[in-house]
Order: structure tokens, then C-alpha cells, then sequence
């Protein structure tokens, strides 16, 4: 079974927990808001230096959105860190403040889920560019659909 999305209010319940625990790797706050907010991927999350763009997955080169929103938090980033670690902090904090944990992957399809719901019926075609998938089946089966979005999208395609 898929874990639920995380919403964006959650996220940043995270992210203030961790600035108010002095014993967090202040770092995490910094990976949580690239992961989440330009979808990346936990090792290109690791692997980022700054800048509009990445080379990702497969060697392919894309434009990384939201990357000027995370500048704000560029201020936590201490060093760097390995993707085990990373994973773990990120779970450790989502379970002490949502109690359950999130992991890196559950971040970017947040992200998606969150972008599909705010485009209306959702343009596959952008989110599919923002994660650097090569196919919109994948970028499809990476949404969490609640029974809210399938009810409202039945109604607006089937009950004209």
C-alpha cells in the first residue's frame, strides 16, 4: 500500500521541529525543502550544487524549478551527507512530528501529487518535465490520488 501524500503544511511542520531541536542535523532542514519543493531525487538532492540545473537520472540534463525557493533555507546546508543518512533523519523527524515516517521518494511524490491537484485536473506533461521522467506513465503512477480527486474528476468529465 502507497503512503499518503504529504502536504505541504506538513512539510514545513517538519522543517520547524527540526529548527527548534538543537540535537537535529540542521542540514535535513535544507534536503527536506529541495526534495519537496523541486522534486528531486534524494541522490541528486546530495549531489546539487546550486544552480537551474542538474544532471539526474540516466545522465539526462533538466532544469531544476523551485531551486530559487530553496535558497532560503541554503543557510542549513552544513556539509555534505550520504543518502542512507539523509533517509534516516528525514524519517526520524517526519515520525517525531507526523507520526509516521516519510521518506525522500514519498517527498517528490508529494511534490507531484501536490502540483497535480493545483493545476486542476493536473498537466501530466509539466510535472513530467519538473521530475525528470521520460515517460508520462511514470510521472501518472507517481500521484496519490485521494477518493476526493477521483469523485471531482469524475464529476467534472462524466456528469455533463
Amino acid at each position: 500500500m502507497l503512503k499518503p501524500a504529504v502536504s505541504r503544511g506538513q512539510v514545513e511542520q517538519i522543517i520547524d521541529d527540526i529548527k527548534a531541536n538543537p540535537d537535529a542535523k540542521q542540514d535535513t532542514i535544507y534536503y527536506i525543502a529541495l526534495l519537496y519543493y523541486s522534486g528531486l531525487r534524494a541522490t541528486e538532492a546530495i549531489e546539487y550544487s546550486g544552480g537551474d540545473t542538474i544532471t539526474g537520472k540516466g545522465g539526462h540534463e533538466r532544469h531544476i524549478y523551485g531551486a530559487e525557493f530553496v535558497k532560503q533555507y541554503e543557510k542549513y546546508k552544513t556539509g555534505s551527507t550520504n543518502r542512507r543518512a539523509l533517509c534516516n533523519r528525514i524519517k526520524r523527524a517526519s515520525k517525531r512530528v507526523l507520526g509516521f515516517s516519510v521518506s525522500p521518494h514519498q517527498l517528490r511524490r508529494s511534490r507531484a501529487t501536490d502540483l497535480y491537484q493545483k493545476t486542476g485536473d493536473g498537466d501530466i506533461k509539466k510535472i513530467q518535465i519538473l521530475l525528470g521522467h521520460n515517460s508520462p506513465a511514470t510521472t501518472f503512477r507517481y500521484i496519490l490520488f485521494s477518493d476526493t480527486d477521483t469523485e471531482a474528476s469524475y464529476r467534472k468529465h462524466f456528469m455533463r
